[in-house]
């Protein structure tokens, strides 16, 4: 699976749907997390507006919901991110956010959590987990942001190493999948070792995260090297990838990242298609 974040503040003024520029998103993406959402949210049902919600469109929210709605025609699934580095947990109101879930037709949504205290909030991740899945309905799916050494065993010093692993391990089998947030940790970040961490405790699917251009923390700039590289790592796994941000410049761009990755991660399958019953997946097998 291929997915982008997508700024709701850097989304283009229309009142058309099919001229929003989330409307106009094509595969390989198959997944669009709207972001981003205030978990304090106070959204009611049909309210039909951002007010309280985090989301910053300019675009009206019914322009917004009927663009969500080409997209779902074209097979790409719409979730909600909820936090981000902007906006804490402090306050959950999940009902809200699901509301809101709700009344713009989403397929779920994605635990952007991003504590500032680190590892000492480590105890919040697995219930925060639990109260968001009560919501996810009628086969929405529930998705989780991770640090990138989030699921390391915890080291003294670091307030960020393994500060996913004890909701991982109490309250992962609730999650569908994870996004691994593998960058803004400079050049030495090893992100090879990050995913690995993850697949020993969490065994549904996983995607690695590139972000372009600029990181908001440390040294590292993407190359398509580094994209060739990750994507070949996992792509025996049958794991994805994606992108931070839709919007945001760098070279190579979003467009670059994804097509790169998409090449190495969603080959043309050819031959005769086999169910295999260990890793719930499709095993391909040319002549």
């Amino acid at each position: 699976m291929i997915g982008v974040y997508f700024e709701s503040w850097g989304c283009p003024w229309t009142d058309k749907p099919e001229e929003c520029a989330l409307a106009k998103i094509e595969k390989p993406i198959e997944v669009v997390y709207l972001s981003f959402v205030r978990p304090d949210c106070t959204y009611k049902k049909s309210q039909g507006t951002w007010y309280g919600t985090g989301l910053d469109f300019s675009v009206d929210f019914q322009v917004v919901r009927q663009a969500i709605q080409i997209l779902k025609k074209k097979g790409i699934k719409v979730m909600l991110a909820v936090g981000g580095a902007s906006y804490q947990f402090d306050v959950f109101n999940h009902k809200s956010v699901a509301e809101l879930m709700y009344d713009l037709e989403l397929d779920g949504m994605d635990l952007d959590w991003e504590p500032t205290l680190g590892i000492k909030d480590a105890s919040k991740f697995g219930p925060l987990i639990a109260q968001a899945k009560q919501y996810c309905v009628s086969g929405q799916l529930l998705s989780a942001a991770l640090f990138a050494y989030g699921a390391m065993q915890p080291v003294s010093g670091d307030i960020y190493r393994g500060v996913n692993l004890e909701g991982l391990l109490s309250h992962g089998h609730l999650l569908d999948m994870v996004n691994i947030m593998a960058y803004d940790g400079g050049k030495d970040l090893d992100v090879i070792a990050s995913y690995n961490s993850v697949k020993q405790v969490f065994k549904k699917d996983v995607l690695v995260g590139f972000q372009v251009g600029k990181q908001g923390w440390g040294d590292a700039y993407l190359s398509i090297e580094d994209v060739k590289k990750v994507c070949t790592y996992i792509q025996p796994f049958g794991d994805g990838c994606f992108v931070w941000a839709y919007f945001k410049d760098g070279i190579p761009n979003c467009k670059e990242v994804l097509v790169t990755a998409s090449q190495i991660l969603q080959p043309t399958l050819q031959g005769t298609a086999f169910d295999c019953p260990n890793c719930k997946k499709k095993l391909y097998v040319t002549l």
